[in-house]
C-alpha cells in the first residue's frame, strides 16, 4: 500500500507539472466537432494506458532493487520539489519508468563518487590501496600467480622469445631471372646452373 501511495503521488506529481505546461483544453462536444471529441477519448486512453505501464515499471523495479528504488524515487522527487522537475519528465517519458529511475540514481551516486574525472579517481584509489600491506601482498600473489601459470602453459620452463621468422626478411638481392625461352632446358639451367654457360 505504501509503494501504491508513492506511485500515486509520483503520477499526481507529473500530472500537475504536465497541466503546468500545458494549460487544460475543455472536453470538446461530440456533437459539433466528433474528430475532435474523438481524439481527445484516445488521448485520455493512451494516458491511462501509460500510468498502468508506469505503474507495473515502478513495482516491477520496486522487488528487484528495493531499498536503491525508495533512495531513487525520494532523491528524484526532492529534486523535483526543490524546482527542478526535469528527472521526472525525463523518468516518466522512458518506455520503462522504474528501471530509468534507478540507473538514473545509480549514475549520480557514481558521479558524485568519482567526480568529472574517473583516470584521477582511479590512481586516487590505487595509491590509497598500495598502502595497505594486506592489498599489496594480495597483488603480489596475483602476479606471482599469473607467471607461474604462464611457465606451466610452457612445459615448466622461462617464456621462450624467438626471432622473428627468416622468411619474413626480405631478401638481400633480388634474384633476377636471365632471358630464356621457358623451355625445360631453359628452366634447368636457371634453377641449376646459374654462372655455368648454356647448353
Amino acid at each position: 500500500m505504501a509503494q501504491q501511495q508513492q506511485l500515486n503521488q509520483m503520477q499526481a506529481f507529473f500530472r500537475q507539472q504536465q497541466q503546468a505546461q500545458q494549460p487544460q483544453q475543455p472536453i470538446p462536444d461530440v456533437i459539433t466537432d466528433p474528430q475532435a471529441y474523438h481524439a481527445h477519448v484516445t488521448n485520455q486512453f493512451e494516458q491511462r494506458m501509460r500510468n498502468q505501464e508506469a505503474n507495473f515499471s515502478f513495482r516491477l523495479a520496486h522487488q528487484a532493487f528495493g531499498e536503491t528504488f525508495e533512495n531513487a524515487y525520494g532523491e528524484m522527487i526532492q529534486r523535483a520539489e526543490r524546482g527542478d522537475p526535469t528527472v521526472v519528465r525525463a523518468v516518466m517519458a522512458s518506455p520503462d519508468p522504474g528501471a530509468a529511475m534507478v540507473n538514473w540514481y545509480r549514475r549520480e551516486q557514481t558521479l558524485s563518487m568519482v567526480g568529472n574525472d574517473p583516470n584521477a579517481w582511479f590512481e586516487r584509489q590505487l595509491d590509497e590501496r598500495l598502502k595497505d600491506q594486506k592489498f599489496s601482498g594480495a597483488l603480489l600473489e596475483k602476479m606471482r600467480g599469473g607467471a607461474q601459470q604462464a611457465q606451466a602453459q610452457n612445459g615448466g620452463q622461462a617464456p621462450v622469445v624467438l626471432p622473428p621468422s627468416l622468411n619474413r626478411m626480405a631478401a638481400s638481392a633480388p634474384v633476377v631471372p636471365r632471358e630464356g625461352d621457358m623451355s625445360d632446358t631453359s628452366l634447368f639451367d636457371f634453377a641449376f646452373r646459374q654462372g655455368r654457360s648454356q647448353r
